[in-house]
């Protein structure tokens, strides 16, 4: 997939430590769940304060929330951490699956979207879409993603571990050739903006 410049934007802010212990989030087998961390601490660069913020766990090439460990297997992750402007919420779309594996409906499409601020950020009513206005999908009042916290939209699939949220559409959403995302806020402003397929590509 082509990286926009949202996707470059965003590694720029991330930081992976290896082999970062689990074993304190949950003993013996079973999943691994990722609770909210904000560093107490922060740093100043160029004037601006940042804090740490622990977004993940990174497996299989995705960052997730929560991992399996195996039977008698080491018990460790690799741990996804923002650099985060203290203070305020930053929300972000990072991600798009605009191909879905589910035949004729691509029910498995989604978009996802991150916090990558040190505080909670209410995003009730806002809106998230493309060009297309049947493609709005509105987030329901109390939708306050947690500092480092991802969730998706999905195209008919419901995910709770995602936040469970769902377009309810039997039809595909996303345009397998390319499009541009949008995340507006409840005045119309544009909060975020993410290119993918052919629509990410730069101008000839």
């Amino acid at each position: 997939m082509i990286e926009s410049h949202e996707q470059r934007h965003d590694h720029r802010h991330l930081a992976e430590h290896q082999r970062h212990p689990a074993q304190p989030l949950r003993t013996g087998h079973g999943p691994r769940h990722l609770p909210t961390f904000v560093s107490p601490q922060t740093v100043t660069a160029d004037g601006d304060e940042y804090a740490v913020v622990i977004s993940g766990f990174k497996q299989g090439g995705q960052v997730v929330r929560k991992f399996i460990s195996p039977e008698n297997g080491a018990n460790s992750a690799d741990v996804v951490a923002i650099f985060a402007k203290a203070g305020r919420p930053e929300i972000a779309i990072t991600h798009v699956q605009h191909k879905g594996q589910v035949k004729t409906s691509q029910a498995d499409e989604y978009v996802e979207i991150v916090n990558r601020g040190s505080v909670p950020g209410d995003i009730s009513n806002w809106v998230l879409g493309a060009d297309d206005p049947g493609q709005d999908f509105t987030f329901p009042p109390g939708t306050v993603p947690q500092p480092g916290r991802r969730i998706r939209i999905y195209t008919n699939q419901v995910h709770p571990q995602w936040g469970g949220f769902s377009c309810g559409k039997g039809r595909p959403i996303g345009n397998d050739q390319g499009d541009t995302a949008q995340l507006r806020d409840t005045n119309g402003n544009p909060i975020s903006r993410f290119s993918y397929g052919t629509a990410a590509l730069p101008t000839p």
